[in-house]
């Protein structure tokens, strides 16, 4: 649920979807084990599993959510993020 920034330093509450940017992490599925997309060795099929997840404006200035293992994290725009970690894809808001 989007209740709040991603960021675990922030302590924006998310209010309105013009604000900020959407981003959902989608898991796959590898025999019996869910894993979070964009993990390298993933090559299982789409699941059913999706969680969304939100930056608010001031985060996402210099913030992107980046996949890493099995976890969501935060990751510095613009840094080459580590060989394992994958971005998260960003939701795109009609308005």
């Amino acid at each position: 649920m989007l209740s709040k920034c991603a960021n675990p330093d922030c302590g924006a509450l998310f209010r309105y979807l013009k604000e900020g940017k959407v981003y959902v992490a989608d898991y796959y599925e590898e025999g019996d084990v869910c894993l979070l997309g964009g993990v390298p060795h993933v090559a299982g099929k789409r699941s059913d599993r999706q969680e969304m997840f939100w930056l608010c404006g001031n985060c996402d200035r210099s913030l992107i959510l980046a996949a890493k293992g099995n976890e969501v994290v935060v990751a510095q725009r613009g840094q080459k993020l580590p060989k394992d970690d994958r971005p998260l894809r960003q939701i795109r808001l009609a308005g």
